[in-house]
């Protein structure tokens, strides 16, 4: 069964540390946010005489990642700054008494504490915010992060959209500690151009690992995991390009010179199989059969948009099965259709 989707434990996985990573290509302003409330009370370890405040509900979850850090001996662990408007490792607040003779020290001491921890998500699901981890390597320059992936061995691959051309790149792999970040050696400007988005990785005969991208620039291509191409099909491959009258409905796209939009998003690749499923999700929403080995459009597609189009609203629920309304990513699942979960 193909997925799709709408447009992105007690120790730091790949897999956290890759979610950490898109918050902080896209996100990263919200590292200074304040929490939205200011509810007192007390911490699991607190003392019977300690008031402590919201941020003091993150001692407990940091403390099992770093149980010898200085802040697990502390009642509260953290403390909240009004002024500054973050969590504090306790007794580590800056000065922050507002007046003519103190404000420059203040700044002194604000840029010189350390770090507040920051910590989001709910139940099983929770990771911090570790900004020292996952840093590109010298001469990257960020303009969209979109896909990441999970080698064999945890390392972490991404594919992102350069800034401008001073960075001919567009894969980057870190260790499956954070560390160590790396261009890949194999990429080039013809797989980079564009807006690289998708990335899927997929473990084939003998074990070996591919990388499928599918870049919004009309551009597919399979690589190994060092980049080397292995197939690149650029521009339409051979499919019916025409733009019939449900192709758009709603004006939710434009049918330039009667031709359907063509903008895909992502791969899904099964296991085990000798095919894959592209996703046009900012296109058309159809999905297109390739061969996997050769990248060969293997003239099936399916799919294509709601009648109601992009935001239906109420309408949602009431529209046919087998159309989309941005099919931006998907994946396989393997159940079958007749599980009770599917």
């Amino acid at each position: 069964m193909l997925y799709h989707s709408r447009r992105s434990s007690s120790s730091a996985t790949p897999i956290m540390m890759a979610t950490v990573l898109l918050l902080f290509c896209f996100i990263i302003a919200s590292a200074n946010a304040a929490p939205t409330a200011m509810k007192k009370k007390k911490s699991a370890t607190a003392t019977a005489a300690t008031e402590c405040d919201v941020c003091a509900s993150e001692r407990d979850e940091y403390c099992s990642f770093f149980p010898s850090s200085s802040v697990c001996s502390k009642p509260c662990g953290f403390v909240f700054d009004a002024v500054t408007g973050k969590c504090w490792e306790e007794d580590t607040v800056p000065n922050n008494t507002k007046n003519s003779t103190t404000i420059a020290a203040d700044n002194k001491n604000i840029a010189a504490a350390p770090a507040p921890v920051i910590i989001g998500g709910q139940g099983k699901y929770r990771y911090q915010y570790m900004p020292n981890l996952l840093q590109p390597p010298a001469g990257a320059s960020y303009a969209n992060c979109h896909g990441l992936s999970v080698d064999a061995d945890e390392n972490i691959i991404l594919t992102y959209q350069h800034a401008g051309a001073s960075d001919p790149h567009c894969i980057i792999r870190w260790n499956a500690d954070g560390t160590g970040g790396e261009f890949a050696p194999g990429d080039t400007p013809a797989l980079c151009s564009g807006t690289p988005h998708g990335l899927k990785i997929t473990t084939e005969e003998g074990g070996k690992q591919f990388l499928y991208h599918a870049n919004n620039a009309q551009k597919l291509a399979k690589t190994d995991l060092d980049g080397n191409t292995v197939w690149m099909q650029d521009g339409p491959f051979g499919q019916n390009m025409t733009c019939g009258p449900d192709m758009c409905p709603n004006g939710s796209c434009r049918c330039s010179g009667g031709q359907a939009p063509y903008i895909p998003t992502w791969f899904a690749t099964p296991p085990n199989s000798d095919y894959m499923y592209l996703c046009d999700g900012y296109g058309s929403d159809r999905v297109f059969a390739f061969e996997r080995s050769t990248g060969r459009y293997m003239n099936k597609s399916w799919g294509g948009r709601s009648p109601a189009g992009l935001h239906p609203g109420a309408a949602g629920p009431t529209q046919p099965h087998g159309k989309f309304m941005e099919n931006h990513g998907c994946t396989y699942d393997p159940r079958p259709t007749t599980d009770n979960n599917t």
